[in-house]
């Protein structure tokens, strides 16, 4: 059940230490999700957007920034939540754009922990969490048990390139999930008008190079953890903010 935290709010949002979309009405909510504390015992809070449809469908989940130098996900999942507004929906989709508040307050991909026995690494290796682990593996298991796996049959993961690397666009399915198999045909959909889009770029520009600065370029992969399939749809590009 969806748990709120009585008498606490932040800019006027509900907290809450636990989500069951299920029980909550159609239409737009925003909550604050407690996670967990910091070294400061501060409480640490996830922005969530649940979009809620009024026909039975789908519960979808989408994160950003479980590597917090990964920006491109982030707005990429804001921008989702912003299309959804006032759209006629089955089932839900709960977007959480922000995973690694740490990492992203660093500017670093990995998760920075204020326990001295705990280096500094990659938040995605802790997954799902542990409540009596260290403090990466607490962080999670909260996020895990009570915000993302009880509201998910399919979830999409945002990633990009993190500092310093070029990827090229690739499609990674697990081909025994049918949900898997129809989205990386899509995926080869979007290919093709990605190429095009550069072709149109190239001949109106004169440039490949300013084209690095402009589409995103999606790739989903689509893996088991916890019989709770991930989709993994990560988002590409060398943007910079001086070239935009």
């Amino acid at each position: 059940m969806t748990k709120f935290i009585d008498g606490n709010k932040i800019d006027g949002l509900p907290v809450i230490c636990a989500l069951d979309v299920k029980e909550l009405d159609a239409g737009e909510h925003k909550f604050w999700f407690r996670a967990a504390t910091d070294a400061l015992a501060q409480w640490q809070h996830l922005p969530v957007w649940v979009f809620k449809g009024k026909e039975a469908g789908k519960h979808i989940v989408v994160t950003a920034g479980v590597h917090g130098d990964e920006y491109n996900g982030v707005l990429a999942a804001q921008a989702i939540a912003r299309g959804l507004r006032g759209k006629a929906l089955n089932g839900s989709i709960t977007i959480v754009p922000t995973i690694n508040l740490s990492g992203m307050l660093h500017h670093s991909r990995d998760f920075f922990s204020s326990d001295p026995d705990v280096s500094c690494g990659n938040l995605n290796r802790h997954f799902p969490g542990n409540a009596n682990g260290n403090e990466p593996q607490r962080y999670l298991h909260s996020i895990w048990h009570n915000l993302l796996k009880p509201n998910a049959e399919l979830a999409i993961d945002l990633h990009t390139q993190t500092s310093g690397t070029v990827y090229p666009l690739y499609v990674f399915a697990d081909f025994r999930i049918a949900d898997a198999v129809n989205m990386a045909r899509l995926m080869n959909r979007m290919r093709f008008w990605t190429i095009q889009a550069k072709r149109v770029y190239w001949r109106r520009y004169g440039t490949r190079t300013a084209f690095q600065a402009s589409p995103l370029k999606p790739v989903l992969a689509v893996t088991r953890t916890a019989k709770w399939w991930h989709v993994q749809w990560q988002v590409h590009s060398t943007f910079s903010p001086t070239t935009a």
